[in-house]
């Protein structure tokens, strides 16, 4: 499974959203974000809803599963 610091990164930057820009978006601080994306903390559930929310995604692809679907169905 892709790792959450990586994947909040990856959407982020896809979107062309700054940390800052996420940050406001979601209520936290930027170097909230920063340490997200550079796992130094984990979000609560609420805080991270609320970052898949404004990335347009869900919590379940923020954590990698989508990806990790379609990695099983290639490998099938």
């Amino acid at each position: 499974m892709a790792e959450f610091a990586e994947t909040l990164a990856r959407m982020r930057t896809e979107k062309g959203f700054s940390q800052e820009e996420l940050a406001k978006r979601v209520g936290v601080t930027q170097a909230a974000i920063w340490q997200y994306e550079n796992r130094l903390a984990t979000p609560k559930i609420a805080i991270a809803i609320s970052i898949a929310n404004a990335l347009g995604t869900t919590c379940e692809d923020l954590m990698g599963g989508k990806e990790e679907k379609s990695e099983r169905s290639e490998t099938v």
